[in-house]
């Protein structure tokens, strides 16, 4: 089951790590609309629109990250989300 599955997300500014770790789910909105990146998730490389990031991580606890825009890169079973805010 490909949710229970984790995947290495890294979430960053500039300045700061805001998120580094396995999750099992990552939402947010790309430039066209909503989208979920689970493990072994098909390269993408995206902008981010203004929202929230929604990280699912390997406790079952959701973190929330509002976000201004940003990029959103996915390969090997990796997530990278550069942010500005």
């Amino acid at each position: 089951m490909a949710e229970r599955t984790p995947f290495f997300l890294t979430i960053a500014t500039v300045g700061e790590q805001l998120f580094r770790g396995d999750a099992l789910r990552l939402t947010c909105r790309g430039s066209d609309g909503e989208l979920t990146v689970l493990a072994h998730h098909e390269p993408l490389i995206t902008q981010l629109a203004p929202g929230t990031l929604t990280v699912r991580d390997t406790h079952d606890d959701e973190r929330e990250f509002a976000i201004r825009n940003g990029v959103l890169e996915v390969a090997d079973n990796r997530a990278v989300v550069l942010v500005h805010n």
